[in-house]
């Protein structure tokens, strides 16, 4: 099984792509007519299928979070993955990080609800939802720098990987606790409510982000 998909997951539909897809032998006869995996329908079902999975596991994750709220709160002194969204830097403890990998294709989800699910992508083999942190905090995207690319982080959650794009990373850093200073709540826009705290590093002001909240919150884009 591949490590990017709970049981659930894997048996909920057929990863042919990976048999007789692109990525496998190149013996499906829709290959003809489609070209690529991506343009197929069943490629599509799984999407669709794979977006209707989180919906339902959302549920029990979201009474999980409240449970383990208040430990997951506290900033403590591991690692940090710092990146950038427009022109804002943030924090979040590398132990919710899987993979950093370059942008891919992303594949529109049929009827999705939300313009913050901007579909699904593939992900050696797999099929992850993509959700715009953008969009999900409000931030412009900034213009792309020169020498700068931007990069995709893949987040572990407990009901499977979420995906999504920054626009650059400066990489992980170990910050002590008395590293961050505490931010009072400034509004009720997500991104105020899932800030833990606040700290200045390499002349950088960093945002420290409540990771299992923020992905709380991306999960709720797929309902």
């Amino acid at each position: 099984m591949d490590p990017l998909l709970s049981n659930d997951q894997e048996q909920f539909f057929d990863p042919c792509w990976k048999t007789i897809g692109i990525q496998g032998n190149r013996s499906c006869e829709k290959l003809q007519r489609h070209t690529h995996c991506r343009n197929c329908e069943v490629f599509a079902d799984a999407a669709a299928h794979l977006r209707d999975q989180f919906q339902l596991l959302a549920w029990s994750d979201a009474a999980e979070h409240v449970t383990h709220q208040t430990a997951e709160q506290s900033p403590d002194a591991t690692q940090h993955l710092l990146f950038r969204l427009g022109e804002q830097w943030f924090a979040i403890p590398s132990r919710f990080l899987d993979l950093i990998i370059a942008p891919v294709t992303v594949r529109k989800v049929p009827n999705r609800h939300s313009a913050t699910l901007l579909g699904v992508c593939n992900v050696r083999g797999q099929l992850l939802p993509w959700v715009s942190l953008h969009k999900l905090l409000s931030i412009d995207a900034a213009a792309a720098a020169e020498g700068v690319q931007s990069r995709l982080l893949v987040l572990n959650h407990s009901s499977g990987h979420l995906v999504s794009q920054v626009d650059q990373i400066l990489g992980i850093h170990k910050l002590e606790p008395e590293f961050w200073l505490a931010k009072q709540q400034s509004s009720d826009q997500l991104l105020s409510t899932i800030t833990l705290g606040v700290g200045r590093y390499q002349q950088l002001d960093l945002t420290l982000l409540d990771c299992a909240a923020l992905m709380g919150a991306m999960l709720g884009e797929l309902q």
